[in-house]
């Protein structure tokens, strides 16, 4: 039989690097992010969230998260994931461009209410930097969640969450991370402790 075992070096390594991301994370970012969160859902807004790749995949589990409380006598999180809708990305990019998709839909749909969220390991996807700066121009909140970022990603976020690491991987785990500390607090929060 053949040996099937691998060294632990790489994978000690790799948690190495995501604790070492982790604890380049602001706690007081992420709770800004949650006020976000709480105050769109009191006004029956819509935190819209998109990405590209792997965050896309982030920004599909954290709304479906989000949207699993609170009980049924408070209002509901409304979350709406701009990478989730093929038909509405594909027929955006064709008409627009795929840079403008997320943009596109915003321009329709967004407002004072509402938060944008982007999702960008490298804060330099385009259709993630358009969406974030449609957002602000219709008045909503923009969170930007990044590895190292970019100054544009920076300018078009109101509440900015660098995670700077060299592991994409280790970055995007510790975005998972952050919407699941925010989802935690939400549900905390509205129980009052």
């Amino acid at each position: 039989m053949t040996d099937t075992s691998f060294s632990t070096a790489n994978i000690e390594d790799y948690f190495g690097r995501v604790q070492r991301a982790l604890g380049s994370v602001a706690p007081a970012a992420v709770a800004r992010i949650a006020g976000c969160f709480e105050a769109t859902r009191v006004a029956s807004g819509t935190i819209y969230l998109c990405g590209n790749g792997g965050s896309a995949a982030t920004a599909s589990h954290a709304a479906c998260d989000l949207m699993l409380f609170p009980g049924p006598s408070e209002p509901h999180l409304r979350a709406s994931v701009l990478s989730d809708r093929t038909p509405l990305i594909s027929a955006l990019s064709n008409d627009f461009s795929y840079a403008d998709a997320f943009a596109e839909h915003l321009r329709r749909h967004a407002g004072a209410a509402d938060v944008v969220v982007g999702v960008s390991v490298s804060g330099a996807s385009e259709n993630v930097l358009r969406a974030l700066e449609t957002g602000q121009s219709r008045g909503a909140q923009t969170v930007g969640l990044t590895g190292d970022g970019t100054a544009r990603m920076e300018a078009g976020s109101d509440v900015y969450v660098p995670v700077p690491n060299s592991s994409i991987q280790a970055v995007e785990d510790v975005h998972m991370s952050i919407f699941h500390a925010v989802s935690l607090s939400l549900r905390h929060g509205l129980r009052g402790g």
